[in-house]
């Protein structure tokens, strides 16, 4: 327990909020839970709901994965009732965590990083999932591989101080250039607490594009479908990039498709100016897989 106490001695060093705020957190039936009891016990200026916060193996309340259907509902509904700040679900062991806003929405883990961020210094890191070139138009962000070794090899190597992968996982100089969810949960609070608005106008107020959820496709790699989709789109006069596996980017519209690195699929992400041109592509691409 005395690690609990380390670590919960450093996260409450880095906590300074600026006014009083109030927060929804889900333990997701994990270790995390006892962390982020200590980390808030006797608090005066932060407001705290902790759910899920006792271990149990069998995780009954909605499984350890904070982006499986319906992992955020709950959440979602207390932070509306007790009119929170806003709230969030880690999973079991602490490394990840998706935050929902004050009207119970899901904040994307880029328009995080748009947030925290702006209290660190660059260079920063994103994973190749951001497809930074389509949206972003700011220095210092550097595109890296997904996954947490790549990630955490890249801000290294860079110095930065912050790095983000779209599915949850916060990387930060000041813990040893590893994963926390719970440090990000430190850095959120303290941001909202100092704008003196409510997050969801922070984060309507951010220039972030239309972003599809990830599309998993099954394979067989003899047919080659990245490369006949990297074909197809070179025709096209489309920019290409393979940092990891295909980004490819149009005036409307990015995507990348990229092999899994534990499973016999290819993953697309999308990001485009609209529902409709998001649709659009998925659908051509899927005619070229599935060709």
């Amino acid at each position: 327990m005395k690690y609990v106490k380390r670590y919960t001695n450093f996260l409450k060093s880095h906590l300074a909020p600026q006014m009083e705020i109030g927060i929804v957190l889900d333990g997701s039936d994990g270790s995390v839970g006892m962390v982020l009891k200590d980390l808030f016990r006797g608090s005066k200026d932060v407001r705290v709901k902790i759910i899920n916060h006792k271990p149990r193996g069998s995780f009954p309340t909605h499984g350890p994965d904070p982006s499986a259907d319906g992992a955020l509902d709950q959440v979602s509904r207390l932070v509306i009732k007790r009119k929170a700040n806003f709230g969030a679900v880690f999973d079991s062991d602490g490394d990840r965590v998706i935050f929902v806003d004050n009207l119970g929405r899901e904040i994307e883990a880029y328009q995080i990083f748009q947030l925290i961020k702006r209290g660190l210094k660059p260079p920063y890191i994103l994973d190749s999932r951001a497809l930074i070139n389509f949206w972003n138009k700011e220095s210092g962000i550097i595109e890296s591989k997904s996954g947490r070794h790549f990630i955490a090899k890249a801000m290294k190597e860079n110095d930065a101080t912050l790095g983000v992968e779209g599915s949850g996982h916060y990387f930060f100089k000041e813990f040893f250039f590893k994963d926390s969810a719970i440090l990000t949960l430190v850095h959120l609070i303290n941001l909202a607490s100092s704008t003196g608005s409510p997050l969801s106008e922070e984060i309507d107020s951010l220039d972030s594009p239309h972003r599809t959820k990830e599309f998993n496709y099954k394979i067989d790699r003899e047919k080659d479908p990245i490369g006949k989709v990297k074909e197809h789109f070179r025709n096209k006069q489309a920019k290409i990039d393979e940092i990891d596996g295909i980004s490819i980017y149009t005036e409307d519209v990015a995507f990348n498709l990229r092999e899994s690195a534990t499973e016999p699929l290819i993953r697309l992400n999308i990001v485009a100016k609209n529902d409709m041109v998001a649709d659009n592509l998925r659908i051509e691409i899927e005619a070229i897989i599935n060709g």
